[in-house]
C-alpha cells in the first residue's frame, strides 16, 4: 500500500518540483543539459532534474521513496540518475560523494537537525558559481543552517511564494558560490 500511496505522489502536481513557483522559475532559467546536481530526498524533484539536467546524485533515506523514485526513473528511461538509499542519511552520505556540482538542492526529510547538517555539508560540494538551494527555510528549526549559509559570503536570493501542493506561502533560498 505504501508503494502506490509514493508512486501516486510520484505523479502530482505534473511531476514538479515541492517548491514554490518562483524558485521553480528560477531553476528553469539556470539548468540545462550540462548542469550537474547533488540532491537529498528523492522524489518529483528528482525525476524533474533528470529530464533537464546531465546527471543527478540524489540520497534518500526511506527505502520505499528511492525504490519508487528509481522505478519511476525507469519507466522514463531516465539514465543518468542515481538515487541512493542511504539510511544513515545525513550522517556520512556527503562523504560518499566526491567533487563538487553545479546545483546542491536540500530538500529531504529533517530529522534532528538533518537539514541544518546538509545545509553545512552542502556548501562544500557546490562548484565555483554554483547554486546551493535549501527549501522551507522559513522554518525556525533551520535557523541555524542558515547563519552557517549567510556566513559564506555568497549572494543570497530568497523566493518566497505558494506551490503546487500548497496554499501556505514557504521560503526557498538560493545561495550562489563566488566565480
Amino acid at each position: 500500500m505504501i508503494f502506490k500511496k509514493i508512486k501516486k505522489k510520484l505523479l502530482e502536481d505534473g511531476g514538479q518540483p515541492c517548491l514554490n513557483l518562483l524558485a521553480i522559475s528560477f531553476l528553469k532559467k539556470v539548468i540545462n543539459d550540462t548542469i550537474t546536481v547533488l540532491e537529498t530526498g528523492s522524489g518529483r524533484s528528482t525525476i524533474w532534474f533528470a529530464k533537464r539536467v546531465k546527471k543527478i546524485i540524489s540520497f534518500e533515506n526511506k527505502e520505499e521513496w528511492a525504490i519508487c523514485a528509481r522505478k519511476r526513473l525507469k519507466e522514463e528511461g531516465l539514465n543518468n540518475a542515481v538515487v541512493n538509499f542511504d539510511p544513515d542519511y545525513p550522517t556520512n552520505s556527503f562523504s560518499k560523494f566526491k567533487g563538487e556540482f553545479d546545483i546542491v538542492f536540500l530538500d529531504g526529510a529533517d530529522r534532528h537537525g538533518d537539514r541544518v547538517a546538509c545545509m553545512k555539508e552542502g556548501c562544500k560540494h557546490v562548484k565555483s558559481g554554483g547554486y546551493l538551494i535549501v527549501d522551507d527555510v522559513h522554518r525556525a528549526t533551520y535557523k541555524k543552517g542558515v547563519e552557517i549559509c549567510n556566513n559564506t559570503g555568497w549572494c543570497r536570493t530568497d523566493f518566497w511564494g505558494c506551490g503546487y501542493e500548497s496554499k501556505t506561502s514557504k521560503l526557498c533560498s538560493v545561495w550562489r558560490r563566488p566565480k
